[in-house]
């Protein structure tokens, strides 16, 4: 497919600059490193390769301008990772919801890592399932769909849960796929998780739920012809007035599957440590702000400006009287603690399925 839009051998010259060029690549990001060959194939035209190569390496063929970028960073890089160098990271693009329903870049992927008590990949409207985010759960949508290699590579180690959410076509098997399978390019990484569970949609309940297909796009019309996508899940809204289908979709088939749904059970001591520090600190915040905010405000300044600030002296501040004041408020958060344990989350999260929606997938669409 690619050789046929470049000299004999032009991939082999590729790949030499990609090795001579290997310790300013690894430093940086693969679309990076990308414009770095560029540059090296620039003195090589009419020489090693010809300008019709190098206008298709540069993204200039009108027709297809990403071929030659998607070959360099999936085959090219794939051949020298076989003989032991290490791919640079693409730019993470995507969607996070976190704890509380709140929106973040995929890159702060690492920050809310501890947090997490699974992974939910999905292919789209990944706000339709921000309400699993209070069970603890990470809901990820990759803007392709597909995860970055570090992330698969995170999650094989770590072992906790991970659910794939597709559309029921080729390409939401792919995703699948591509989070428990090896893959051509990717087999000699060992990044293929080992536990996925799959909640992709079935064709079963596809037909269940009385949901609208269309037809399968044409690479993959060999296999399917028709294809349905999550989206249509709203008609379940429209026609019959389900809330947010989707959520109920995937805590139906949660369920099915027996997948615990509540935050990873810790230690009583532990986390009531946790609960006391957060609640004392987000407290001592709300009073000490204001405080501080109407003296300042109250002191008369030259009207100039600095970077910083630095205090001489002023002597320490005696703590020994809120030491005590720490103490008695912990012992009655103590004695006032309300456990929750995994059956509770469990049942409060099987309260947000639907009666209605229960009814449509066993097959009773007039109950």
């Amino acid at each position: 497919m690619y050789k046929a839009r470049v000299s004999r051998g032009f991939w082999s010259v590729v790949k030499d600059l990609m090795v001579q060029n290997y310790s300013l690549l690894e430093n940086e990001r693969l679309r990076q490193g990308y414009y770095i060959i560029r540059n090296a194939l620039d003195p090589l035209i009419g020489k090693r390769i010809t300008r019709q190569d190098f206008d298709y390496f540069a993204g200039l063929d009108p027709e297809k301008p990403d071929q030659a970028y998607s070959y360099y960073t999936q085959d090219a890089w794939t051949h020298l990772e076989r003989k032991g160098y290490k791919r640079p990271e693409a730019k993470p693009s995507g969607s996070l919801w976190v704890h509380g329903g709140v929106r973040v870049s995929i890159e702060d992927f690492w920050r809310v890592w501890d947090q997490a008590r699974g992974f939910i990949f999905t292919e789209k409207s990944g706000e339709k399932l921000e309400r699993l985010t209070m069970f603890g759960w990470v809901i990820i949508e990759p803007d392709k769909g597909f995860p970055t290699r570090r992330i698969r590579e995170k999650c094989k180690q770590d072992g906790r849960p991970v659910i794939a959410v597709h559309d029921a076509d080729e390409s939401g098997t792919g995703i699948f796929r591509a989070l428990g399978h090896e893959t051509i390019r990717t087999t000699h990484l060992d990044i293929a998780i080992d536990d996925v569970t799959d909640l992709g949609l079935r064709w079963e309940d596809v037909k269940r739920l009385g949901l609208p297909v269309i037809p399968e796009v044409d690479k993959h019309k060999k296999t399917r012809s028709e294809r349905c996508e999550l989206e249509s899940l709203v008609l379940l809204t429209t026609k019959h007035g389900i809330e947010n289908p989707f959520l109920n979709y995937v805590l139906f088939r949660m369920a099915e599957e027996n997948i615990t749904i509540s935050p990873t059970e810790t230690e009583k001591r532990e986390l009531l440590k946790s609960h006391i520090v957060s609640s004392i600190v987000g407290q001592l915040e709300g009073l000490v702000y204001p405080v501080v905010d109407e003296f300042v405000d109250g002191l008369e300044f030259e009207p100039d400006k600095a970077v910083s600030v630095f205090s001489r002296g002023g002597g320490s501040i005696e703590l020994d009287d809120l030491e005590d004041i720490i103490k008695e408020i912990s012992s009655k958060m103590e004695k006032n603690a309300l456990w929750k344990y995994e059956s509770d989350y469990d049942t409060q999260a099987r309260e947000l399925i639907s009666a209605k929606f229960l009814s449509l997938i066993a097959g009773n669409p007039h109950v």
